[in-house]
């Protein structure tokens, strides 16, 4: 994906090889009069803002063709704003095609005319630009400081509990960030999964006994707050131990 810095170059470099554009001016405003000894016609190049639309980084960026009109001529005007429409064109035309792999431009634009007076007359074209890239989407990409990590909290506690629990008795069992754990039972009889609030509870099996489902045992009975999470307490209690360890695997989502 190129930079801002690297887009403009490609544009710049455009109109600098553009046989009828003698000044090229990246800036972020621009003024006529900051510029008294331009060889027209000139094009100013501004990059405006960016916007990430999915896995898309658009940036848009505006573009003023200008020429100085020639006051014995009562139809130079109009003859400007041809030649830099055209010059317009040029540039989407070029930049619209598929050959270039890094990035697209968009070529639906609506080119506005305008007519100035400061240090000298001036008429010409405005119009924007739009070009679309591929996000990377790398997170291993990203160049953070060795020190920098993010920690994810648990998207279920589970295990085997002897009564119902409260946050210090939560925070010992077992826990993972992953979507499917394995609960043992051991020689017990009353079994917690805690969910992230948002997670689901999809399925409980019993891999020990033929995968038996044992989803719908696991009743919902309140929650419990862990440094502002919530999580939803799923309860499995049956009348005697098991006499041999279960496994019971656990399916959220």
């Amino acid at each position: 994906m190129l930079s801002i810095n690297q887009l403009s170059k490609h544009f710049i470099e455009f109109f600098k090889n553009h046989g009828q554009i003698n000044t090229v001016i990246y800036a972020d405003d621009f003024d006529f009069s900051a510029y008294p000894d331009i060889l027209y016609r000139v094009v100013h190049i501004q990059s405006v803002d960016s916007t990430v639309r999915g896995k898309e980084l658009v940036s848009r960026f505006k573009f003023m063709i200008a020429d100085i009109e020639n006051p014995n001529n009562g139809n130079s005007e109009n003859e400007i704003w041809s030649d830099t429409e055209r010059i317009a064109d040029d540039f989407l035309t070029f930049f619209g095609d598929d050959d270039f792999e890094d990035f697209l431009t968009d070529t639906d634009t609506t080119i506005q005319r305008f007519s100035e007076s400061g240090t000298d007359r001036t008429a010409g074209v405005v119009f924007t630009a739009n070009v679309r890239q591929v996000r990377e989407l790398n997170p291993c990409a990203i160049p953070v400081k060795d020190s920098f990590n993010i920690v994810q909290p648990p998207a279920v506690y589970y295990g085997a509990i002897s009564a119902y629990p409260d946050v210090t008795v939560l925070t010992a069992l077992e826990h993972s960030t992953g979507l499917r754990v394995e609960l043992a039972t051991g020689l017990n009889n009353t079994f917690l999964i805690a969910l992230l609030q948002g997670k689901t509870l999809e399925s409980v099996i019993d891999t020990t006994a033929s995968d038996l489902n044992l989803t719908e045992l696991y009743e919902l009975q309140g929650s419990l707050t862990n440094n502002d999470l919530v999580y939803n307490l799923y309860i499995m209690a049956q009348a005697v131990n098991y006499s041999i360890n279960h496994k019971h695997q656990i399916t959220i989502r």
